[in-house]
């Protein structure tokens, strides 16, 4: 303890709690189409090592993800790429920006504007 606040050891701090992509959720592109789909958790080696290498530039940030869509489907994303695509997606003031793909289900009444009017 120092002046009363407790500091933990570094091998009590879970690693996924702290990281800022985890539970990020953005449009990737799989398979030539964009798909939405959040980052997990850090991948890991078969001995539970994290894979990939951090950087704090994001971009030149090499720690490897692992990445559910919602479809169901998963696969494991280098930062960079995950990063790159949330800044794709968003303008120089943080806003995102989504596109519409088709509207379904479209009704209109006797009461709706037309050009005319």
């Amino acid at each position: 303890m120092v002046d009363n606040i407790e500091i933990m050891e570094a091998d009590d701090v879970d690693v996924h709690t702290l990281d800022k992509l985890v539970s990020v959720r953005v449009s990737i592109v799989r398979g030539g189409e964009r798909v939405k789909g959040m980052a997990k958790h850090r991948a890991q080696d078969e001995c539970g090592k994290l894979r990939g290498r951090s950087n704090p530039n994001p971009l030149l940030d090499l720690s490897e993800y692992y990445f559910e869509f919602e479809d169901g489907g998963s696969d494991h994303y280098i930062a960079d790429i995950i990063a790159e695509s949330i800044f794709s997606q968003v303008d120089e003031e943080g806003r995102e920006h989504l596109l519409v793909d088709e509207v379904v289900g479209h009704r209109k009444t006797d009461a709706a504007l037309t050009r005319d009017n």
